[in-house]
């Protein structure tokens, strides 16, 4: 019994594991996509991402995830970025 339960148990953290894995290549993806269409560094990328996710109540690997897919655009990204400045 306590093998099976070890056993489940890591095959749960190797999910989550892999599930967040997944998700940092994405956020990846989609700063380089960003920092490239607005022609920003990296580290600004990612704080442009967060900000959009912030403002508009959803999650920093949905947002990625949509802008890596091109179902959300970069550009809006980055007016949504001009907006909050002016």
């Amino acid at each position: 019994m306590i093998n099976e339960k070890s056993a489940a148990d890591l095959e749960t953290v190797n999910t989550q594991l892999q599930r967040a894995l997944d998700s940092r290549v994405v956020l990846e993806q989609a700063k380089g996509i960003v920092a490239n269409a607005g022609e920003v560094n990296v580290r600004d990328a990612f704080v442009l991402l967060r900000h959009y996710a912030r403002d508009h109540g959803r999650k920093l690997t949905d947002v990625a995830a949509e802008v890596v897919s091109r179902d959300l655009r970069s550009t809006t990204v980055l007016e949504h970025a001009r907006a909050r400045l002016s």
